[in-house]
């Protein structure tokens, strides 16, 4: 059994006041037979806004507000402590969302032949170890793309982005996403 701290701080700062804010925020790990979150302090300022504690249907922790009152900036810190004791953990198949596309994440065939190709070429070396496989392929996506703001929007899915080889942060993602889930990897945005 393990003792963890956690913390998770963020502001924003808008460039005008702003009002009628509403916000959810998923910054509280997740209970499981293995996690409890003994302790937990959170923290959102301007301290006008009302929120409610709540889990989503993939059982992730979220804390829902609201922020009506003008304001120019937005604070929240959540901290506190959790105990693991692996000896607990279940041998579950990860979430369904973390294993097949989405419309943004759908691989397309010049990516499932370059996913063929590339297992051959460099990663079936490293078979069974989902680990080195989704940091050897985290490296080849950076090295093999352009940063291009601009180029992209949040509407660009992963096979558009992958034929320009250039994007933003979201498009390295959504890239990752599609290629490790061809190799059986689980993983999220």
């Amino acid at each position: 059994m393990q003792k963890l701290k956690f913390l998770f701080l963020t502001k924003l700062d808008f460039s005008s006041m702003i009002g009628e804010h509403h916000f959810i925020l998923r910054c509280v790990p997740q209970v499981l037979p293995e996690q409890q979150v003994v302790d937990l302090d959170m923290k959102v300022m301007p301290q006008a806004c009302t929120g409610v504690f709540s889990t989503d249907s993939f059982g992730n922790q979220l804390y829902a507000g609201s922020l009506l009152a003008p304001h120019r900036f937005f604070y929240y810190r959540v901290n506190g402590e959790i105990m693991r004791n692996d000896a607990e953990k279940r041998p579950e198949a990860a979430a369904p969302y973390m294993r097949y596309p989405t419309k943004l994440t759908s691989p397309s065939e010049e990516m499932r032949l370059y996913a063929d190709e590339l297992w051959q070429q460099e990663l079936s070396c490293l078979s069974g170890d989902g680990y080195r496989i989704a940091s050897r392929l985290s490296d080849i996506i950076y090295k093999s793309f352009t940063y291009a703001p601009g180029s992209t929007n949040v509407h660009t899915t992963a096979a558009e982005a992958f034929r320009q080889r250039s994007g933003v942060c979201q498009d390295y993602v959504h890239v990752f996403l599609a290629l490790a889930r061809l190799y059986g990897i689980p993983a999220r945005y």
